[in-house]
């Protein structure tokens, strides 16, 4: 623990629950207790993501047995994936500093929760705890390239956990009411970002990319990196040269006075035409769905109910 006295900071820790039973005692009991140890006040904000199993029970127990946490309960009525949910978490956080934590799984230890404060105290509006080796394969293979076509100043990568300040959750709630990747909307809000790097082993989170975490890849490499339009752009000069390929082909037909052969080739060649188009229009159809999604504002989750537990008794 940085420092023997506890610190004056109010400060909130907004974790996303979805069918994470077997995790989240261990790991709340470990949130709290280093809350307890560092700060005076503090609040435990958990965003109940239309979890399925007995993770709401395992929160209960928690708050029975840590009676002196205000642990709240944020209870979304339909599934909403990790950025929306989160996003009404830190909503409902109330502290000058909040933290963040999207995987309930994670190895966390108390010395953690201390130095990204104390990083955070230096002048970082944004502080992040990395694995050290950079995440699982998948992960790593996704931020290669969003980071080789992002148009972000600086790069991102896997994070354990995140602590914002008040200022850049004010900042990027100006900027935008909706972001498929909020670690990008913060790295584009121009305030001081830091990372604090940790032996961490994700053996026990899941790997892969779920239908959830694909469709916010997707959404995010189109809408922060130019990969669309280089994509676009690619496709469309390979277009190019097969057109000329085939005008090439036919005046060489002419000239030399040969009948004309290869109906099958005529077709596969319209067929591939017709298929590059038809993706130039996927790609052009996304990114105005993506810029309506900005420009039109409203609520971007729904909440089915707000409870504390403190001391197992719901309010």
């Amino acid at each position: 623990m940085v420092g023997s006295e506890r610190k004056t900071q109010f400060v909130s820790a907004v974790v996303y629950v979805h069918d994470a039973e077997g995790a989240l005692g261990r790991f709340l009991c470990t949130l709290t207790g280093a809350l307890e140890g560092l700060f005076e006040n503090y609040e435990v904000v958990c965003v109940d993501d239309a979890s399925t199993d007995g993770s709401a029970d395992v929160i209960r127990a928690v708050a029975a047995e840590r009676p002196q946490t205000v642990i709240s309960v944020v209870s979304l009525g339909v599934f909403h994936g990790v950025e929306r949910a989160m996003r009404a978490g830190v909503d409902t956080a109330i502290g000058d500093f909040v933290y963040t934590f999207e995987r309930p799984g994670i190895p966390l230890e108390a010395r953690m929760v201390a130095e990204v404060f104390e990083r955070a105290c230096e002048g970082h509006d944004v502080v992040s705890a990395v694995p050290a080796g950079g995440g699982e394969l998948s992960s790593r293979l996704f931020y290669d390239v969003f980071n080789r076509f992002s148009t972000l100043p600086g790069p991102l990568g896997t994070e354990l956990f995140t602590l914002l300040t008040r200022r850049a959750i004010n900042r990027v709630g100006a900027l935008t009411s909706s972001t498929p990747l909020a670690k990008a909307a913060y790295a584009s809000s121009g305030l001081s970002r830091s990372s604090v790097a940790y032996e961490a082993d994700l053996a026990s989170e899941p790997s892969g990319f779920s239908r959830e975490r694909r469709e916010r890849a997707i959404d995010s490499l189109l809408f922060y990196t130019s990969v669309g339009y280089q994509a676009a752009k690619t496709l469309s000069l390979i277009m190019l040269g097969v057109t000329l390929l085939s005008l090439v082909y036919a005046v060489a037909v002419f000239l030399t006075g040969r009948p004309v052969e290869g109906w099958t080739t005529t077709i596969v060649l319209v067929s591939f035409c017709f298929a590059g188009l038809f993706l130039l229009m996927v790609l052009i159809v996304k990114y105005l769905s993506l810029i309506l999604s900005q420009l039109v504002r409203k609520s971007d989750y729904v909440i089915g109910d707000i409870r504390k537990v403190t001391g197992g008794k719901q309010r």
